[in-house]
């Protein structure tokens, strides 16, 4: 099935088609949000549940769906498509957010996060250095409430959690000009309205090449990913909602990028740099001090530049950019993970983002080649492609299904 082409005003701009350049996991190449449980210990992984982001829980009365951001440098917006009972997309109704993208990979994961407590969308603005707050109408329909500063320069990746918003800006360094260091920001959902905590925590270095940030299942702790440093931050987050120093910790692979929670378990894919068939998975389990222990570390998959991660109950998927197909792993009780099928499934070339959903289907954003690969979910975590859905948009970042 597939969506017609769009030739519609974003802004003050037309809906661009420009290419997304590279095949790596790197910032000019390409690019999910969290909520809460219990401190955990090394004796009590819960993984029974995919405990991942809001939109695995489908929002009351509104249809089902998948979205994606423009992320056109003309105006960013919300791109919503209509999810059949057989997985299939159609349709593509656009949302401005109200801020600009880049029209390039933002080499993260949660460009795009949705709360489904409150049927809010949180969607970062690369372009001009925003992020924006959208609901979700009971009948489908998006409406932005609030655009406001990220806190920083270049957001690319958001998460909620009981209100409080957080992101990740990965900051630059222009030749001849100003750097500005990479941090996080703090927000607070107030009505209609992003209200500013006034705090930002930096992150281990000034230009680490954050990939994701991500709260975890209870809320106590914000996680990040640096690329470029080969670090995992975790900040914890009092009930005040007011993010302390981050506590910064060597991952047990090169290049950390996507992640997910499986229950109690984080899951980290690494891309070693994009060097070929160098992929691995490593999977920790944390203390309330932000303090991970790897349960299973620098599992290797033979693929290559795995980014992004999604979780479906027992079982996790990575994305693999250069290698365009997807690997699949169990997640076991006590919190490691073993590796169920390099290729599980081929996707369209530089697949990107990736999202599970609460009813059996993984959709595989490959913005490069203009397309979403439906997958469905086997009770035994093997993945049955169906036919593609074509985008006629190659600029795209995030993804959300529910």
């Amino acid at each position: 099935m597939r969506s017609r082409y769009w030739n519609l005003a974003i802004g003050s701009g037309l809906f661009l088609l420009a290419g997304m350049g590279g095949a790596g996991c790197s910032k000019d190449d390409a690019q999910q949000s969290g909520s809460g449980g219990a401190t955990q210990n090394d004796a009590a992984v819960d993984v029974t549940a995919s405990d991942g982001p809001g939109p695995d829980v489908v929002a009351a009365k509104a249809p089902a769906a998948a979205y994606v951001l423009s992320n056109n440098p003309a105006g960013n917006a919300l791109v919503s498509y209509a999810r059949a009972a057989d997985g299939s997309l159609s349709g593509g109704t656009i949302t401005a957010t109200g801020g600009k993208g880049t029209g390039v990979g933002l080499g993260d994961q949660g460009a795009l996060a949705f709360d489904a407590a409150s049927n809010l969308f949180f969607a970062v603005n690369a372009g001009d250095n925003s992020i924006s707050m959208l609901s979700l109408n009971s009948d489908g329909a998006v409406t932005l409430l609030d655009n406001v500063s990220s806190g920083g320069i270049s957001p690319i990746s958001i998460t909620e959690h009981g209100g409080w918003v957080y992101v990740v800006n990965s900051g630059d360094a222009p030749a001849g000009g100003t750097a500005h260091a990479a941090n996080i920001a703090g927000f607070k959902v107030t009505g209609n309205k992003l209200m500013p905590l006034n705090l930002t925590q930096p992150l281990s270095a000034a230009q680490p090449m954050p990939a994701q940030i991500q709260f975890t299942p209870d809320g106590t702790l914000l996680i990040v990913t640096e690329k470029g440093t080969s670090m995992i931050d975790a900040f914890p987050v009092p009930a005040t909602g007011m993010a302390g120093p981050g506590k910064f910790q060597a991952s047990a692979g090169m290049t950390p990028f996507g992640f997910e929670f499986a229950g109690n378990v984080l899951i980290v894919s690494e891309a070693a740099g994009a060097a070929a068939n160098a992929t691995s998975m490593s999977s920790y389990t944390w203390t309330a001090d932000g303090s991970l222990t790897a349960k299973t570390s620098h599992l290797a998959t033979t693929r290559t530049a795995a980014c992004w991660v999604t979780v479906s109950g027992k079982y996790a998927y990575a994305t693999n950019t250069q290698t365009f197909d997807v690997t699949s792993f169990r997640v076991e009780a006590d919190g490691a993970i073993t590796l169920l099928q390099a290729t599980a499934g081929m996707t369209s070339p530089n697949p990107i983002d990736e999202q599970a959903t609460a009813d059996g289907y993984l959709y595989v954003l490959s913005a490069k080649a203009s397309a979403i690969n439906t997958f469905k979910i086997g009770l035994d975590g093997a993945l049955t492609k169906s036919a593609d859905f074509s985008l006629q948009l190659t600029t795209a970042a995030g993804l959300i299904a529910r």
